[in-house]
């Protein structure tokens, strides 16, 4: 394998490497990563030459390098598109998950002939799943067919109402990096994920994915150990958000689901009535007034579950889990700021959505400039530009509110340099607000 220089400058000195596990086949064009854009680029084809397609692999290769170099691998996959060590399948996420595409690499799994993709309506915050499956015969064996919106084959594991699956921080079963974002704490897995890297480069599929800053890390695209470390340890804490594609993923799909059920709680009757209480929920405002105050807003619900607010908010009570399970009870903060749970995206979507022109609301509202944050904070998550770019896109998917009480941001930043967050006694006031708010709604 050759290694690449790419114009990826380090922020501590070198450049970065990159490794692309074969040349990939010539492409006259680039496909844009989205539905759309695949779709029309096998039309297209299909349309100059009768009774074939556009291979696959073909697909994979004119996807935009760095999208190819965003992915999670899946050792053993309970979808529709099945995997094994040897052949895993392959979630390509790109530098904000705006649309995922999948495949596996075995001809013998369920699911090789076809590219599965997900995708976030960026107006309405929908989510919308798709798939485009290849003839029997191969590509010259006839053209593609398309699924419609959301079948039944991706809405058995993702529906009714469409949501991601994917474990929160810091353990992803069945993946590679399943703990971490480490090979070490797993046994076998470092030993199949280089065996795996082996073969990809004479793969048709696998050589299409890119190996960023192999000199950073032996077994990039996840973390390195360093010389003499336990297996245990967290790895070089300044290099490490290059190194931990699985978290960079859930982080990413945690936005996107505060995005969606926001969105679909906005579109509930109940939703003006109910925002300020469910602020005042989510913002952990029972313990910073008074009990009986605190008492009254929960008790004007009926109870303080997030179940309830599900319910309100027009979710089936059978997916009350997007409020009240799933991402949203792991608390481990960890060496980032509060990004792993779902309750501060759920807050900053809700604040957004229903206070961000409220004049009274409005010196409570301080949100975190997530890459400014980056480049001045102590935990240096980032080692290259790419890295900056990812927390550059996770801020453009809407802003934490690092200031709000309660919030995993706030107490993770309290004592940060620079910082300035909600003092106890301005907490107490915006709780006092809300709570007054919730309880003059019909």
């Amino acid at each position: 394998m050759q290694a690449v220089v790419h114009p990826h400058r380090l922020i501590r000195g070198s450049l970065a490497a990159t490794i692309a596990l074969a040349a990939a086949p010539a492409a006259a064009q680039t496909i844009e990563p989205t539905f759309p854009a695949v779709r029309a680029a096998i039309s297209q084809y299909e349309a100059a030459h009768p009774g074939a397609t556009l291979p696959l692999e073909d697909v994979l290769a004119r996807l935009p390098e760095d999208y190819r170099a965003s992915y999670v691998l899946m050792r053993h996959s309970q979808s529709s598109q099945s995997s094994t060590d040897a052949a895993p399948r392959a979630i390509l996420f790109g530098d904000d998950a705006q649309t995922i595409i999948t495949f596996n690499g075995d001809p013998a799994a369920s699911g090789y002939k076809r590219l599965e993709f997900a995708a976030l309506d960026p107006a309405t915050h929908a989510l919308e799943f798709r798939s485009i499956t290849w003839p029997d015969g191969g590509a010259s064996a006839g053209t593609t067919v398309v699924s419609p919106p959301n079948p039944p084959q991706c809405l058995s594991c993702h529906g009714p109402t469409p949501h991601y699956v994917w474990r929160s921080y810091p353990s992803w079963p069945d993946a590679f990096g399943s703990e971490d974002d480490a090979l070490e704490l797993t046994p076998g897995e470092r030993e199949a994920y280089t065996a795996f890297r082996a073969v990809a480069p004479d793969h048709p599929r696998y050589r299409n994915l890119v190996v960023e800053f192999p000199e950073l890390s032996p077994v990039a695209p996840y973390r390195p150990t360093l010389p003499g470390e336990q297996p245990t340890g967290r790895g070089a804490f300044d290099l490490a958000f290059e190194f931990r594609p699985n978290a960079r993923f859930g982080m990413l799909l945690l936005r996107h689901l505060a995005q969606t059920r926001i969105a679909t709680a906005a579109r509930s009757p109940a939703f003006a009535s109910g925002q300020a209480a469910f602020a005042f929920l989510l913002a952990n405002c029972g313990g910073k007034v008074d009990d009986a105050l605190a008492r009254r807003v929960l008790g004007a619900l009926g109870t303080d579950s997030y179940r309830t607010y599900a319910e309100r908010f027009g979710l089936p009570a059978t997916e009350s889990w997007h409020f009240e399970r799933g991402p949203l009870e792991t608390g481990a903060i960890d060496f980032y700021p509060g990004l792993s749970t779902l309750q501060p995206a759920l807050l900053s979507e809700l604040w957004a959505r229903a206070f961000a022109g409220d004049a009274a609301l409005a010196p409570f509202y301080r949100p975190l400039d997530l890459p400014a944050y980056v480049k001045t904070s102590r935990y240096h998550y980032f080692a290259t530009e790419r890295g900056l770019a990812f927390w550059a896109a996770l801020d453009a998917n809407g802003p934490i509110l690092s200031g709000l009480p309660g919030t995993t941001e706030a107490e993770m930043l309290a004592s940060s340099e620079g910082y300035q967050g909600l003092k106890a006694a301005e907490a107490r006031q915006l709780c006092r607000l809300l709570g007054d708010r919730a309880l003059a709604r019909p």
